[in-house]
């Protein structure tokens, strides 16, 4: 899939809040409140987000994985298990980003 946003919003969502696999997408605002597992999920795709504001993940604010390139300009995660993740051959570049109440902040990987 191919496509952009002006401005995503997501809440309470069972699942991941955006699961986005073999895209290209650019998101001028991400809000996601409420996932029950990751936030924003990506993989084998390109993905930039200006601003993403993730508050509430069960587990991952921000996973990238199997060779996505995902580029944030200005992110903020707000209560996590993992605030951001890079698994397996992903490149995460972010500007600025915070992450708060996170039991880990970031973390890097292969599976």
């Amino acid at each position: 899939m191919t496509g952009s946003a002006k401005r995503l919003s997501v809440s309470n969502s069972r699942q991941d809040g955006v699961d986005a696999d073999y895209s290209r997408l650019t998101i001028e605002q991400l809000d996601i409140k409420r996932s029950g597992n990751d936030c924003f999920d990506v993989s084998l795709g390109e993905y930039v987000v200006v601003s993403a504001n993730l508050k509430s993940c069960e587990d991952k604010g921000i996973s990238a994985g199997e060779g996505a390139f995902v580029e944030l300009t200005d992110v903020l995660v707000n209560d996590a298990l993992i605030g951001l993740v890079s698994k397996d051959g992903a490149n995460l570049e972010i500007d600025h980003g915070k992450v708060k109440n996170a039991k880990i902040c970031i973390a890097a990987y292969r599976k």
